[in-house]
C-alpha cells in the first residue's frame, strides 16, 4: 500500500525528517516521520519535535526504472502504514548508513518531500538551503564500494596528510609531513603505477554530475563523503581534490585510456569543491553548472537558489513546479534585464545550443553550452554603461547598441580542454596562419598583428593581472611562440628545444578558449573568437549593458521592423575595453587588468568584479568607470556602484559621435 503523506501544517517553515529504524544490511528498510520546524525555534510556542538534531543525505537519484521500497511505520504504534518507492541508489545508501542498534534521524528529499504534490514540493525546495545548513552533518553518498574505491579514498586521505592550502590555492606542507615535495607545484605527484585510475573511477561517480548536490554540500556546516562503508571528511576530500587539480602527474600514474577523462573529471570535482555559498552570479550559472545533470529543467535554476548572490536570488519567488520551464526561463531573464538594467545574461546565450523554444536573448539553462568556458575580459566593451531595455509584445526586446563590423570569413578551430597537450591543437594553430594572412603582414606591422592575434585567442596572460602573475605565460612569450609556429615548419618538439620559455604553457594558453568556438575575420581588419556556427554576414555589436561584444544574426533585416537574434558573445581585440566609446586617445593610456580579490576593497569592485584600468606609465589604477567616461568628454547622468548603475543618455552618446542605434532582439 502506497504511503499517504500527511500535509505539513506550515510547508514553508516545517520539514519531515525520516527516522531510519535500526537493522542489518539485508533487512527490509523501515522509517517513521517526525516534523521539525526550522523558522520559529526562538518563539515560546515551539511545535512538537522542533528541537531535535537531524542529518541530511546528499546523493544522486539514479535511473527511475530501478526502484525499491521503504516501509513507513507509525512513530507511536510501530504499525506499518504504507510504503514509498525509492531508487536503487537510495536503497543501497540507506542500507549502508543505517545503524544496527539505534535510530538515525535524516532528511532525504525523495522521502521527506511529497514528490506528487507540486505546491509542497515548491515550498520545500525553497527551504533546502536552510535544511542543509541546519543539518548536524551532511553525508555525500557516492555509491557502493567498487572499482577500487577504497584505494581511491585512502589515496585522497593520504594527500591531506601532506598538503594544505592557503589563499588562491597556494600549497604548503602540513606540520605532520616530512616530505615537502607534496606541496611543491613544480614537482609531479609521485604516482607511477596506475594509482590514479582508482581516483578517476571515483570521480566518474554519478554523484558529481548531479546539479542539486552543489548547494547541498556547499551549504553544509559539517559534511563527509561516504563510499560503501568508507568515510572521509569533506574538508579533507576538498583539500585532496584541489591538490590533484593544481599538481601535474606522471603519465605512468594513469592508464592512457583514462588520461583525457581524468582531466575533465578532476576539473568538475575541483569546481564543486570550491563553490562558495551565496556567491554565484546568475549571469555565470550556465558556465558554473556545466557538466551537471538534473531530470527537471526547472531545477537548473531552482537547484542554484541558495548559492546565488542575494540580489539575484531576490528575482525568484517560491519555486513553482506547475509552470513550464520555458515560462520560468523567460520570466527570469526579463526580471534580470529590467531590474538591473543589465544585459549580462547575453553572455550565456548561445543560439546553436538550444533545446527549448526560447527567444534568443534568454539563456537555455536546460542544455549545456558548446563552449568550454566563458570568455574573459577585464573591463567592459560598453564602458559599463547600463542598458535601457524596452519590453515589446511577442517576447521581443528593444535595446541600444553600436554596430562594429560585419563578419567576412570564418574558420573553425575546435580545441580540447585547456589541459590538452594534443598535437591536433598545434596543427590547428599553425593552419590559422593562412586564414589570418600572416605571410602578407609586413615586418613593420608584424608585432602588432601577432599581439592582436594573441589577444583574440586568449585573455589570460601574465599581464592580464595586477600585479602580473608569475604562473601565467607572458604575452611576449606567446607572441614569440606564435611567430615561430607561423614562420617555420618546425615540429612542436623542435620548437620546445629552441626556447627557454615554457612552450607547452604558451600552446595551452593560446588554445584554452577554442573548444566550441571559431576564429573570424571582419571588416576594418578585426579578428575575433565567437561560438561555432557564426557565419559570414553576422554582425559584431556592442550593446549597452553587456560587457562582451555579441554576434547578432539578422532575423528580419533591411525592413522597417528589422529584428535580430543573439548568436552569442565574442572576443575582438580593440573593442573589449570600451575603445569604441572612449576613443583611442583615452584608451591608449590604459591597460585593462584583473586584481587579486583579497587586495581589492569592496568599494572598488565594479558590478562585483575586481577589474580596473592601469596606466603603466604613471602607475595610476582606475576603478571608477564614470571618471573614465568623463575623461573621454562624455557626460554621465548618474552612477552608483552597488548595485551597479551607470546612466548615460543616448543623446549624449550620439552627440559624442558614437553611432548608437536601436536593435530589436527576438
Amino acid at each position: 500500500m502506497e504511503y499517504t503523506y500527511k500535509p505539513l501544517s506550515d510547508a514553508g517553515a516545517e520539514i519531515r525528517v525520516a527516522v531510519i529504524q535500526p537493522g542489518a544490511y539485508d533487512d527490509d528498510i523501515y522509517i517513521s516521520f517526525r516534523t521539525r520546524h526550522l523558522q520559529r525555534e526562538s518563539e515560546l510556542a515551539v511545535m512538537e519535535d522542533s528541537g531535535f538534531d537531524f542529518e541530511a543525505l546528499s546523493y544522486a537519484w539514479g535511473l527511475p526504472e530501478h526502484v525499491s521500497r521503504v516501509q513507513v511505520v507509525d512513530k507511536d504504534t510501530g504499525a506499518t502504514v504504507g510504503n514509498i518507492e525509492i531508487g536503487q541508489n537510495l536503497d543501497v545508501a540507506l542500507r549502508n548508513i543505517r545503524l544496527e542498534h539505534e535510530e538515525r534521524f535524516m532528511w532525504i528529499d525523495a522521502i521527506c518531500i511529497n514528490q506528487k504534490d507540486d505546491e509542497e514540493k515548491g515550498t520545500q525546495v525553497a527551504m533546502m538551503g536552510d535544511v542543509f545548513s541546519r543539518a548536524s552533518c551532511v553525508t555525500a553518498w557516492l555509491g557502493r564500494e567498487e572499482n577500487n574505491s577504497s584505494m581511491a579514498i585512502q589515496l585522497l586521505q593520504d594527500l591531506t596528510f601532506h598538503v594544505e592550502f592557503g589563499n588562491h590555492f597556494t600549497m604548503r606542507p602540513t606540520l605532520g609531513t616530512s616530505h615537502s615535495h607534496w606541496a611543491d607545484q613544480k614537482i609531479p605527484l609521485p604516482f607511477r603505477t596506475g594509482e590514479l585510475d582508482s581516483v578517476c573511477a571515483l570521480f566518474q561517480r554519478p554523484y558529481f554530475d548531479r546539479t542539486w548536490i552543489r548547494q547541498e554540500i556547499v551549504l553544509a556546516t559539517n559534511a563527509c563523503v561516504q563510499c560503501g562503508q568508507q568515510r572521509i571528511p569533506w574538508e579533507d576530500f576538498r583539500n585532496a581534490a584541489t591538490c590533484l587539480r593544481v599538481k601535474s602527474y606522471f603519465s605512468a600514474g594513469l592508464s592512457s585510456y583514462n588520461s583525457q577523462l581524468y582531466i575533465v573529471r578532476r576539473k568538475l570535482v575541483f569546481l564543486l569543491c570550491n563553490i562558495s555559498p551565496h556567491s554565484l552570479w546568475l549571469r555565470n550559472l550556465r558556465y558554473e553548472f556545466a557538466g551537471t545533470q538534473c531530470e527537471d529543467p526547472r531545477d537548473r535554476l531552482y537547484a542554484a537558489l541558495s548559492l546565488l548572490i542575494p540580489s539575484d536570488k531576490a528575482l525568484f519567488t517560491t519555486p513553482d513546479y506547475s509552470r513550464p520551464a520555458r515560462d520560468i526561463y523567460i520570466t527570469t531573464a526579463l526580471s534580470f534585464y529590467t531590474t538591473f538594467r543589465s544585459l549580462e545574461l547575453l553572455n550565456s546565450c548561445e543560439l546553436s545550443s538550444r533545446n527549448l523554444d526560447l527567444p534568443s536573448w534568454v539563456p537555455d539553462w536546460s542544455v549545456p553550452l558548446r563552449v568550454s568556458g566563458r570568455l574573459s575580459t577585464n573591463w567592459s566593451a560598453c564602458a559599463w554603461i547600463s542598458a535601457d531595455v524596452l519590453v515589446l509584445e511577442s517576447n521581443r526586446l528593444r535595446v541600444s547598441g553600436i554596430p562594429v563590423c560585419r563578419i567576412e570569413a570564418v574558420n573553425n578551430v575546435i580545441g580540447g580542454p585547456r589541459e590538452s597537450r594534443s598535437g591536433v591543437s598545434f596543427s590547428q594553430l599553425r593552419d590559422l596562419r593562412e586564414f589570418l594572412g600572416f605571410a602578407q603582414v609586413s615586418e613593420e606591422h608584424k608585432n602588432t598583428f601577432l599581439e592582436r592575434c594573441c589577444w583574440a585567442f586568449s585573455d589570460g596572460f601574465s599581464e592580464s593581472f595586477l600585479p602580473p602573475r608569475g604562473d601565467r605565460s607572458s604575452l611576449d612569450d606567446c607572441m614569440k611562440y606564435l611567430e615561430t609556429v607561423w614562420s617555420t615548419e618546425k615540429s612542436f618538439d623542435d620548437i620546445q628545444d629552441m626556447f627557454t620559455l615554457s612552450v607547452r604553457e604558451c600552446q595551452a594558453e593560446l588554445v584554452s578558449d577554442w573548444q566550441g568556438r571559431c576564429i573570424f575575420k571582419a571588416g576594418n581588419d578585426y579578428i575575433g573568437l565567437a561560438p561555432l556556427g557564426t557565419r559570414q554576414g553576422d554582425i559584431v555589436c556592442i550593446l549597452l549593458g553587456c560587457r562582451y561584444p555579441v554576434v547578432l544574426r539578422a532575423f528580419q533585416e533591411n525592413q522597417p521592423d528589422s529584428t535580430w537574434q543573439v548568436f552569442g558573445p565574442c572576443r575582438v581585440p580593440g573593442i573589449m575595453s570600451g575603445e569604441i566609446i572612449y576613443g583611442q586617445k583615452v584608451s591608449s593610456l590604459y591597460r585593462a587588468v584583473r586584481r587579486l580579490e583579497d587586495t581589492v576593497q569592496k568599494s572598488e569592485l565594479i558590478d562585483g568584479t575586481p577589474f580596473a584600468l592601469h596606466n603603466p606609465v604613471t602607475g595610476r589604477v582606475v576603478t571608477d568607470p564614470a571618471s573614465v567616461l568623463e575623461e573621454a568628454g562624455i557626460e554621465v547622468n548618474d552612477y552608483q556602484r552597488r548595485p551597479h548603475r551607470l546612466h548615460v543618455s543616448p543623446e549624449t552618446l550620439r552627440r559624442a559621435g558614437i553611432p548608437l542605434q536601436d536593435f530589436v532582439l527576438v
